[in-house]
């Protein structure tokens, strides 16, 4: 149960056990400074995180809007580059071009600042949130537990919950595996290398990253899930996605289930009719709900 994104807002009561009493208290104070904080035994780990009020608003605000105009970008920049050499905009489409070929470059650092700013924006999009690990998922190099792989549910709209995990300090030796067009879609791909540490989630690499012992994490639902996404009910697409199964039980990989609550309604989909996602399975061709 790592993650939530969605929660009441904290207050102390009259009820429940003092440690729940002072549990809550601490809460209460940590929404009006808008921190983050981790209480640990020796078999769980929990962060408790709030926004800080309006100001931490609209930093989660800031910071959600530039990830989702970077996605958007990425899928529009060719397109727009067309565009613009069509209409006899030669400097513009040359100068569109020469943007999406620099995000291929390797030479791009991660800077820290980045990596801090997505970190802490992106969780305080939510008013308050909490991230729950039932065991250590340590990622050290060399590490006995390094052999683990992360399945992240459900997709959603726009993988929220996923881009705060991605995000996460703790996490940051595991490399998250994305849909490959959207891993090779220039803007998204210099964005996420910047901060974080993404792979395309295709055949050849899950087995070279398992084949080097190293943690990883991926949606298997992908987006067939996002399109069964319900505001009103839990759905995930998994009946016909066991391939990463079997390659952690041919590798040695722990499975460590994910599951983000909250992420289903953080963006509305029209409930009126369905087109089935088996138009994907046998036409190759998005599967689409309205």
């Amino acid at each position: 149960r790592p993650l939530t994104a969605e929660q009441p807002p904290f207050a102390v009561t009259g009820e429940g056990s003092e440690a729940e009493l002072a549990k809550l208290a601490k809460l209460a104070e940590l929404e009006k400074r808008g921190e983050e904080s981790m209480a640990s035994d020796n078999k769980k780990f929990e962060y408790l995180i709030t926004n800080g009020g309006i100001g931490g608003q609209l930093w989660g605000v800031c910071t959600t809007t530039f990830f989702l105009n970077v996605w958007i970008a990425s899928f529009a920049g060719p397109a727009v580059m067309v565009g613009l050499a069509v209409a006899g905009k030669m400097k513009a489409a040359g100068g569109v071009a020469a943007a999406i070929g620099a995000a291929y470059l390797p030479i791009w650092p991660r800077p820290k600042w980045l990596h801090w700013f997505m970190q802490q924006g992106g969780i305080r999009y939510f008013r308050n949130s909490s991230l729950l690990y039932e065991e250590p998922f340590q990622t050290s190099a060399g590490g006995k537990t390094n052999k683990k792989l992360l399945g992240v549910h459900p997709h959603g709209m726009f993988c929220l919950g996923w881009g705060i995990l991605f995000a996460r300090h703790e996490l940051d030796q595991v490399n998250f595996c994305f849909s490959t067009a959207l891993y090779n879609s220039p803007f998204f791909r210099l964005l996420t290398k910047c901060t974080g540490n993404p792979q395309p989630a295709d055949k050849k690499t899950f087995l070279k990253l398992m084949q080097e012992e190293k943690p990883m994490a991926v949606i298997p639902g992908g987006f067939e899930e996002a399109t069964v996404t319900s505001e009103t009910k839990h759905r995930l697409y998994l009946k016909k996605r066991k391939g990463f199964v079997k390659y952690a039980l041919q590798n040695g990989y722990t499975l460590v289930p994910s599951y983000c609550f909250g992420e289903s309604r953080t963006y509305s989909n029209l409930q009126v009719c369905v087109i089935q996602v088996k138009l994907k399975e046998t036409r190759k061709t998005p599967a689409v709900r309205v």
